[in-house]
């Protein structure tokens, strides 16, 4: 795949990425206040068995679908990235092509509470496919990252079966206070720690890996 023409290529981290207009993800300075996201993702993967299953819901341009692909390549792992939004769609895969992750399988869909099967002929163009967690089908899942903003809910409610079987690491982008999402993740048995002002991480008992003794728990909230 190919960016458009007023695409510029930079250098990260985890390797090339094409950056166009102001659908790029922000790029600064690596934080100097720990934790964030980057420096979690990448402990919680040091924990993972072979052959392990990742999700990246709401990938963007793959900055961090990169990074989870580099740090399970050694392991046979795989990465799956779904995206939304068409444009940054492609630049996800031309992304991951670029730096030639072979283990990331890209998916232009939004992962939801309900799945919709229609063919490409019944959406509009730029109108992703409608999945959820439980329609995949995995053989197995380890860890989760959701960057879906509002609809985090939405998207746990849609895979109670995959989670309940699996009980994946899930790494959520939540800078808002939200009940109905706190009372699924207990309901689903997780507790859940706040990494920072914008993100949670969830740990399931049966996958009591990693110690969070640092972080501050999250307790229940009452209410919607």
């Amino acid at each position: 795949m190919c960016a458009s023409s007023s695409g510029s290529q930079a250098q990260i981290e985890h390797g090339s990425v094409i950056v166009v207009g102001d659908a790029a993800e922000p790029r600064s300075e690596p934080r100097r206040k720990e934790p964030t996201e980057a420096s979690v993702l990448s402990e919680v993967v040091r924990h993972l068995p072979l052959r392990s299953f990742v999700l990246d819901i709401g990938a963007g341009i793959g900055t961090q679908t990169m990074a989870l692909a580099r740090g399970v390549h050694a392991t046979g792992g795989r990465v799956y990235a779904f995206e939304a939004q068409r444009r940054l769609f492609y630049m996800l895969a031309s992304n991951v092509a670029i730096d030639s992750h072979f283990n990331v399988h890209c998916h232009h869909a939004a992962v939801g509470a309900v799945a919709r099967d229609s063919t490409t002929s019944e959406r509009r163009e730029d109108e992703p496919r409608l999945v959820t967690l439980d329609s995949l089908a995995l053989p197995r899942l380890d860890l989760v990252r959701l960057a879906v903003d509002a609809s985090v809910a939405e998207t746990l409610e849609g895979g109670r079966r995959t989670l309940q079987r699996w009980m994946p690491v899930l790494c959520v982008a939540q800078a808002k206070s939200s009940p109905r999402l706190h009372r699924t993740l207990f309901e689903l048995g997780y507790r859940v720690f706040r990494l920072n002002r914008a993100h949670l991480i969830c740990i399931h008992p049966a996958r009591a890996m990693i110690g969070f003794a640092g972080f501050e728990e999250v307790m229940a909230l009452a209410g919607d």
